[in-house]
């Protein structure tokens, strides 16, 4: 059941305070990613979501965050070659909507992984802060589920976990050092 129109706004206005909250918070990037599944998860809807930090020195990218530890793990790492879908998202900046099992299975190396997981479509939106993109969050559901409807809200606040992608990359700088 959908909510009334004269209820939208508070949702609205929930989830945006929810998310400043976290981002105010301890436990940095981690507690303001898990807000962020935890919001999307109750006002869209997924089986599994998934944080990646783009690091383009390495021409990879690594996963921060997920929502199914068990089968894709934070600490994993994707090659831009080996993924190509990934790779036009975070080089291009633009996001990428699956909506059926051909299209995973056509453009997903680990479509074998992400199908026995009863997903068959999938949302991946860039996170861009001054001019770069700094990584990307993905939602995957049942086949048929997302849609370009669901681009904005996505859109709008994964842009509001900026500051916790930039921690996290300050975090691998330091790391690498």
């Amino acid at each position: 059941m959908t909510e009334p129109a004269c209820r939208r706004p508070a949702i609205a206005l929930d989830a945006l305070t929810s998310l400043a909250r976290a981002l105010g918070g301890d436990d940095q990037p981690a507690a303001s990613f898990g807000m962020l599944d935890r919001l999307l998860g109750e006002l869209l809807g997924h089986r599994l979501f998934t944080v990646l930090l783009h690091r383009p020195e390495i021409r990879a990218a690594d996963r921060l965050y997920s929502s199914r530890p068990d089968v894709y793990p934070a600490s994993g790492r994707k090659s831009l070659d080996e993924a190509p879908t990934m790779k036009r998202v975070l080089t291009s900046g633009m996001p990428y909507l699956g909506r059926h099992r051909e299209d995973i299975e056509r453009d997903f190396p680990d479509h074998a992984k992400i199908l026995a997981l009863e997903c068959g479509s999938i949302l991946n939106m860039p996170v861009r802060w001054n001019g770069a993109v700094l990584g990307q969050v993905n939602l995957l559901h049942g086949s048929g589920h997302f849609h370009e409807g669901h681009l904005p809200v996505v859109e709008a606040l994964a842009h509001m976990a900026v500051p916790a992608f930039l921690e996290a990359s300050t975090t691998h700088a330091e790391d690498r050092r």
